[in-house]
């Protein structure tokens, strides 16, 4: 987690943590993060709030089953490998990375986030996602949902995209040619 001014957090079992009780780790001369971590007792849920300007925010792993960023100032966030059944992000309107794969998301909205150049959702439950607003899109990996149509004709910044159809609904009869005459690898059983 990386923020600038005063960021605390309410780990939600009576304990408060703040800038002071983290370390701050370079892993660039441009970049300085600031590091929370807590220990529970017992392993019955929690609600962890966290206050102050953040901007990148890294909770992957964690089994979280709710995440509210809409008090943040995010420009990055990785919260895969979650149990996240929702995910609002629509605040976050200088988001540029977001990496919500593996969690149990069946729609994401991301017609506010037009900052986004790295989108990973691989993994989720996905029937349907509009990214034609995501014009500065770089990299993109929806691998592993349940998308029936993906258009990415307006995604013309798009350098790298993953797609695994395979067992996929409409897998079976989709239109290679269309991705190979843009010059993209096509693999796939079953094409």
């Amino acid at each position: 987690m990386a923020g600038s001014g005063a960021i605390t957090i309410d780990w939600g079992d009576g304990k408060e943590s703040n800038m002071d009780d983290v370390y701050y780790k370079a892993f660039s001369d441009e970049y300085i993060g600031l590091y929370f971590s807590h220990y529970y007792s017992s392993t019955s849920a929690h609600q962890i709030t966290i206050a102050g300007d953040i901007v990148s925010l890294d909770c992957p792993s964690n089994k979280l089953t709710t995440l509210d960023v809409s008090c943040n100032l995010l420009t990055s966030l990785y919260c895969g490998d979650n149990q996240l059944t929702t995910l609002d992000v629509s605040s976050n309107t200088e988001l540029r990375i977001l990496g919500c794969y593996d969690n149990q998301l069946t729609t994401l909205e991301l017609s506010r986030n037009p900052a986004l150049i790295v989108f990973s959702c691989s993994g989720n439950q996905l029937e349907t996602l509009d990214i034609s607003g995501n014009t500065a899109l770089d990299l993109f990996n929806c691998s592993h949902n349940q998308l029936t149509t993906l258009d990415v004709s307006h995604n013309t910044s798009l350098r790298y995209f993953s797609l695994i159809i395979n067992n996929n609904p409409g897998s079976s009869d989709c239109e290679r040619s269309i991705a190979e005459e843009k010059g993209w690898r096509v693999y796939g059983s079953g094409l």
